[in-house]
């Protein structure tokens, strides 16, 4: 199956040959309704979590989160980047 215009592999997991047609069946119905994963798996930390934080910041100003839950993520999320920074003292 083509993914983010590439071929690959899709594991069923099953060793059930019917069982493993029905998994590969839905797999190509969500490749065709385009809610297969994409290539956001590759990207840097810094472009997801700014694509987060819009998305959060928006349920926020729509008041489907509490403002507080919000601000408490973003604390978390500033955490995440520092640590996943490399380091330039080694």
């Amino acid at each position: 199956m083509k993914v983010a215009g590439r071929w690959r592999e899709l594991s069923t997991r099953s060793t059930n040959y019917n069982a493993a047609r029905k998994v590969r069946q839905k797999a190509l119905q969500a490749q065709e309704a385009g809610s297969l994963p994409t290539d956001m798996a590759k990207w840097p930390i810094e472009k997801a979590a700014m694509l987060w934080k819009e998305g959060r910041e928006k349920e926020a100003e729509a008041g489907s989160i509490l403002p507080r839950t919000y601000i408490s993520e973003s604390y978390l999320l500033k955490s995440r980047q520092a640590i996943s920074k490399p380091s330039l003292s080694h």
